[in-house]
């Protein structure tokens, strides 16, 4: 009976012990010394997003301009923290704690997003040593690095957001809708923001979201009726980068000039290994020393994708056929079709 009663009194002895040291960590978590500090916007944008984390932390976590708010319908608080804009010139306050060393504070990261009329744009601070009521301004010049994406290929192209080449094989795309995660393949055609169509001459410009060690990024765009990407990998060190797509990042041109002497009605063009011609490509007659160009991106893709041998033949309003058999084109290329060319 004593033994059972000794037992029972050690068991007690030990929850006290366990309950005690549990409190004292709590105790320590909450008398953990914090400092108080604002971060100042003053980008001349409303700012959407604040994030902030210590500089040694790879995660930038929640966004912190959130808040519990109540429904003036129901008067019950939202079930998640509702984000809320910081307006030009006003700050946020953030409470920081401190490192396992008494009053001593990590370095932070700052990262705000904020919008304009027609993209979101990060703008970021590093390593910033806190102190009790220390100011964090974060101004125009702190935007991130941007990419200025050019178009000189003599034709529209429709470019989706630079991608981060991630060894996990998750296209993290940033630009008008950073940070966004999407498996490979999921291009979220039509209501999406993602693509941006560039005319010939002009420019687009990403922001990069976050600063990554990985410099590695893949550019993808589309031409034409081609639903299939281009795509190629570019260097995107953390600094401003200019690329341009030129006509070597599209498919080629073929100008057929007919120098035959005759008036062509039908022209067609195929790989060169398919059996069947196709469709004829032209809608109106050739006259003799005229010409007429034909974008690959807009014949038929199935037809000649991944193709670069081609056969070409004309046929005049006597069904007689001009042919050039087995020509390699990679870029943009004119034939000129003569008498010799009759088959």
């Amino acid at each position: 009976m004593n033994q059972s009663k000794n037992y029972v009194i050690n068991l007690q002895k030990i929850y006290a012990v366990i309950i005690t040291i549990f409190m004292i960590s709590i105790l320590n978590g909450c008398l953990k010394p914090s400092a108080t500090i604002e971060i100042v916007n003053e980008t001349g944008l409303v700012v959407t997003e604040i994030y902030y984390r210590t500089s040694n932390s790879k995660e930038w976590g929640a966004i912190r301009n959130a808040r519990y708010q109540t429904n003036p319908q129901t008067g019950r608080l939202s079930e998640r923290p509702i984000p809320y804009t910081i307006g030009v010139g006003q700050s946020f306050t953030a409470r920081i704690q401190s490192s396992t060393e008494p009053n001593k504070f990590p370095n932070i990261d700052v990262m705000i997003v904020g919008k304009d009329d027609r993209n979101e744009i990060v703008f970021g601070k590093y390593e910033q040593n806190v102190t009790p009521g220390a100011q964090i301004t974060i101004a125009r010049h702190d935007i991130h690095p941007t990419l200025t994406l050019s178009n000189q290929t003599g034709y529209d192209v429709m470019v989706y957001h630079p991608l981060f080449l991630d060894t996990s094989n998750i296209l993290i795309s940033f630009g008008a809708r950073p940070g966004q995660i999407m498996p490979p393949g999921n291009y979220a055609f039509g209501s999406s923001s993602i693509f941006t169509n560039i005319h010939h001459g002009g420019h687009v410009t990403y922001v990069k979201r976050d600063l990554d060690s990985n410099q590695n990024h893949e550019l993808r765009w589309y031409c034409g009726q081609i639903p299939r990407a281009f795509k190629k990998e570019i260097i995107f060190p953390n600094q401003n980068t200019n690329i341009t797509l030129t006509i070597d990042d599209r498919p080629p041109v073929i100008t057929i000039q007919n120098n035959t002497g005759r008036t062509i009605r039908q022209i067609f063009i195929k790989d060169h290994e398919a059996e069947q011609w196709g469709n004829n490509l032209l809608q109106n007659f050739l006259q003799n020393g005229e010409s007429r160009s034909y974008w690959l991106a807009n014949l038929d893709w199935r037809l000649f994708e991944g193709v670069d041998t081609f056969s070409i033949s004309l046929m005049d309003q006597d069904d007689t056929a001009f042919r050039k058999l087995n020509v390699t084109i990679t870029n943009d290329t004119t034939l000129v079709f003569n008498i010799d060319d009759r088959i």
